[in-house]
């Protein structure tokens, strides 16, 4: 916005009509959805737990060795 604005203060014909075929800032930046996708949390949480288990796994053989 503030590029359209400085070129129509200038007043050039070249600039002006540049700066009108910009697409607004607001789509250029649009947001990335704020919530992970249901599958992603799923997978995360289940390599966690497998992780989790691994690890007691070797913990409690180690204990026998």
């Amino acid at each position: 916005m503030a590029i359209r604005l400085f070129t129509l203060i200038r007043r050039d014909d070249w600039a002006a009509e540049a700066a009108m075929k910009m697409p607004p800032a607001g789509l250029l930046d649009r947001p990335v959805s704020d919530q992970p996708h249901q599958g992603l949390r799923i997978t995360v949480i289940c390599f966690a737990l497998v992780m989790f288990a691994a690890a007691l796994t070797i913990w409690f053989n180690s204990l026998f060795a």
